[in-house]
């Protein structure tokens, strides 16, 4: 029998250190999340205990003023408050009176400031902190690698820019809220060390027996609740952005019911998780008043037993430790509800930091060699990719791109082609083989000095929700040039849908450009090509939306970019676009199978001439 409580008490006791140690590491990785924010965090906790000391001291004002209507010393027997008490004693009941307000008015004016500054703080700290590591999450999203930065899903990045920040900044809320009321009730327990051991034993009891009681009843649901609120608030988080990116998909297919009813369905279980923690939340006072009032009831029936004499020596005290119960039941609902609170947000801060480590340690290392803005040759030598989990890619590319040149770049689906931007924009990095710029291996290269020379315009056309003219100039340093954006319009065959815009060039485009049609995007984007006249220009099925009209129009824009010496990469399908290239590279299977001029490769090459389609074989049959 004895053997078996012991092993349960160490089972216990083996439980309860596993769940200190992982407070504390929750509490250091709060303080480390919070480590531009020390200051502000030290000044709230020495206001804490300034305000601490006024509350204590104002308790011992207890003395004088009941001094004040009695000629006797009612705390007489009662350590230092018999001293204070003797001190008065010489004074007049109404100098006693009159000092005791002088006093009490100092320290209510010193407590009132110093709860107002502890007050803004407490709600400014959070909002500070959240605002920190929403920037620092942002940066390290952007700053890190491709393949890191795309395996994070739409609920997670919400998570570590919205919903865990705010959860990390509360939780550093609480656990300073928490600190400044333990050291609020050990400065009133020294208040009462001073006093007597007896009315030190009574609150160290009340404190370990209510905190342990309360610990008990709801550390478990507090864990629990913390699990689910982060679960809850991922999934709603992903369910609304899945709704709002997908929401004419959602209307086509007539899914608007079935996604209104999970929607709801996630909002009821993240409500009810937020009302049960609200619930919890809300019994500590009445838990410790029940607690405190049951004490001081037991007390009192204690005093009813004693001796007239007795019962008269301990009403100094009792009145007292009423008085001390009372004050220090605040500080200790305030450091239990932070307990729980800093319990519920401990899995955010956890992550949060976890998050970060990890967006450092897969940061994109960029190089230290600084580009200059000029024609440049670009090299791919042996290069091979392929994507993670997957098997496509490129393999052993080997070939040079001479300044002003125009390449074609075909081939089928899955061949390759835009994995080859991918690499020359160094998006991603070859597994093997080097590309160079002009002689300078690409990974050692400054990248902004590399992007600044490089335009993409992609097959998906990022429009942003802003003004044509901030579209057109996006990327740019300085004013835009409204000269030069209406040429690149008109390059771009979209000056005139502009014109009919009811602003013009500040016409509004709607986010993701939901207020064009997909041939105007891509004419846009186009435009921006144009405008920005970078001296490499990649072009991802740029006519791929449009009519044949506007396709020779837009082909022979880009036959003036490359006949002004600008280096034109372009995947390309239809046969205008690939008839004006220097070259073509065809790929098959991720590698190079033919290369050449478009009629040459259209006589020699029966893979090429397939792709060209039944059209173009008859012009050059």
């Amino acid at each position: 029998m004895l053997g078996h409580a012991a092993r349960r008490f160490r089972n216990r006791a083996s439980v309860w250190l596993a769940s200190l140690r992982g407070t504390l590491a929750v509490v250091l990785l709060t303080l480390k999340l919070a480590e531009g924010h020390w200051l502000f965090v030290v000044s709230y906790i020495l206001l804490a205990i300034i305000n601490a000391a006024t509350e204590s001291f104002s308790i011992m004002l207890i003395v004088p003023l009941l001094q004040s209507f009695s000629s006797d010393s009612i705390f007489a027997g009662v350590p230092v408050l018999d001293s204070v008490g003797q001190l008065l004693m010489p004074f007049p009941p109404e100098v006693r009176l009159r000092w005791v307000a002088c006093i009490l008015l100092g320290i209510i004016l010193i407590k009132s400031a110093v709860q107002y500054f502890t007050e803004v703080m407490i709600y400014l700290l959070p909002l500070r902190l959240e605002r920190d590591l929403r920037m620092r999450a942002f940066a390290a999203i952007m700053e890190s690698n491709l393949t890191f930065a795309e395996s994070i899903s739409t609920g997670d990045i919400g998570n570590y820019t919205a919903s865990f920040p705010a959860r990390a900044g509360l939780a550093l809320r609480f656990l300073i809220q928490g600190t400044a009321a333990v050291i609020t009730i050990a400065i009133m327990l020294g208040l009462f060390i001073a006093i007597t051991p007896s009315a030190l034993m009574g609150l160290a009891g009340f404190v370990i027996i209510g905190s342990v009681l309360f610990k008990s009843l709801t550390g478990p649901l507090a864990n629990r609740l913390d699990r689910e609120m982060t679960d809850s608030q991922r999934e709603f988080t992903q369910a609304y952005f899945e709704a709002v990116n997908n929401k004419r998909t959602i209307r086509i297919f007539n899914a608007t019911d079935t996604f209104l009813t999970r929607i709801n369905k996630l909002l009821e279980r993240l409500r009810g998780v937020q009302t049960q923690t609200i619930a919890v939340q809300n019994a500590t006072y009445p838990f410790f008043a029940t607690l405190s009032g049951v004490l001081v009831c037991g007390l009192v029936l204690m005093a009813s037993f004693a001796s007239p004499d007795e019962a008269q020596a301990l009403l100094g005290v009792l009145l007292l430790f009423l008085v001390a119960s009372a004050r220090m039941l605040g500080p200790f609902s305030v450091a239990h509800i932070a307990r729980m609170h800093f319990s519920i947000h401990a899995d955010p801060v956890r992550q949060m930091d976890f998050f970060l480590r990890e967006a450092a340690r897969n940061k994109d290392v960029d190089g230290e060699t600084e580009l200059q803005r000029a024609a440049q040759e670009i090299t791919f030598r042996d290069v091979s990719f392929a994507y993670p989990g997957s098997q496509s890619g490129v393999k052993d590319l080997d070939f040079t791109v001479r300044p002003g040149e125009f390449l074609a770049i075909v081939g089928p689906s899955g061949s390759g082609k835009s994995t080859i931007f991918h690499l020359l924009s160094r998006l991603r990095r070859p597994d093997q083989g080097e590309i160079t710029i002009s002689g300078h291996p690409l990974n050692e290269l400054q990248i902004r000095s590399w992007w600044n020379q490089l335009c993409i315009v992609s097959q998906d056309v990022p429009i942003f929700n802003a003004t044509v003219r901030e579209n057109i100039h996006f990327g740019k340093i300085g004013e835009p040039d409204d000269a030069r954006i209406w040429d690149a319009l008109e390059n771009a065959v979209a000056a005139d849908f502009v014109r009919r815009m009811p602003d013009g060039l500040d016409s509004s485009l709607g986010e993701f450009g939901s207020n064009l049609s997909g041939g105007e995007r891509q004419r846009l984007a186009l435009a921006r090509a144009f405008y920005h006249r970078t001296p490499v220009i990649l072009l991802d099925e740029v006519t791929s939306q449009l009519d044949a009209e506007t396709e020779h129009r837009i082909a022979e824009s880009i036959s003036r970019l490359h006949s002004e010496k600008h280096t034109i990469i372009a995947i390309a399908h239809r046969p205008k676009t690939i008839r004006g290239a220097d070259r073509v590279l065809v790929l098959r299977d991720g590698r190079v199978v033919a290369s050449g001029d478009h009629d040459t490769l259209l006589t020699e090459n029966g893979f090429y001439r397939e792709m060209a389609g039944p059209s173009e074989k008859a012009v050059n049959g």
